[in-house]
């Protein structure tokens, strides 16, 4: 029994040894087992493939502002506008009147108009100052107008998207709009009227569960004279 203890220890102690050096190694930060294999496959690791050169131009042409979309149709809103704005609270009820200002300019290298508001809002017969900031932009991948709109009125945003009407003259779009009362997310259907070069217009119309339209906001813009 003795011997056999005897044997068990000796065992022990040969195990230890032998992997000392293996042990040294990995507290040390070195591998022996695997760092030969690791340096291997470090000096064997492929250089990162870049993109066709092809890719590269169809991205970049993509990427550029069109002359049809951006500068024959978007540039023509560019300028310093007043406008007067009818309000409808309540649907069918009689409209609530505003005015303000809009300035608009292309920005991004002329990939989107920038729209900056200023003006009133009669919010239960009290005017209440408001400013607005939105972007209308096109989008070449998707083939389709894109729009932007946030305001000191809420903390909310409107986004839309639609295509322009040649016959018409117009750019419609479709989006959502959170409700400030409710906190829900609502439909709009928004029609922006090219009418001359004086003059445009955007009637904007709710969008109820059942698809019912009501009129909420109709704007007249007209450039300001310098």
């Amino acid at each position: 029994m003795k011997q056999f203890k005897a044997l068990l220890f000796a065992l022990s102690v040969l195990a230890c040894v032998t992997a000392a050096p293996a042990n040294v190694a990995a507290l040390a930060g070195e591998d022996p087992i695997h760092e030969h294999g690791a340096q291997k496959t470090r000096s064997h690791s492929a250089a990162p493939q870049l993109l066709d050169e092809s890719v590269v131009k169809k991205m970049l042409d993509s990427g550029k502002p069109s002359e049809a979309n951006h500068f024959k149709i978007l540039a023509l809103l560019s300028g310093d506008w007043y406008y007067k704005a009818a309000v409808w609270a309540v649907p069918g009820a009689e409209p609530r009147w505003t005015t303000g200002t809009i300035t608009n300019k292309m920005v991004m290298e002329s990939r989107f108009l920038s729209s900056t508001v200023v003006g009133s809002m009669d919010i239960g017969g009290q005017q209440v100052l408001i400013t607005g900031q939105g972007y209308l932009g096109y989008d070449n991948a998707k083939k389709i107008f894109t729009s932007f709109w946030i305001d000191t009125m809420t903390t909310g945003t409107m986004i839309g998207a639609g295509k322009y009407d040649k016959k018409d003259n117009a750019i419609r779009e479709t989006g959502l709009f959170t409700n400030p009362l409710t906190g829900t997310e609502e439909k709009f259907r928004s029609e922006l009227q090219f009418t001359d070069t004086q003059n445009y217009k955007r009637t904007i119309f709710a969008i109820d569960k059942s698809g019912k339209e009501s009129k909420l906001m109709e704007f007249d813009y007209s450039k300001r004279r310098t």
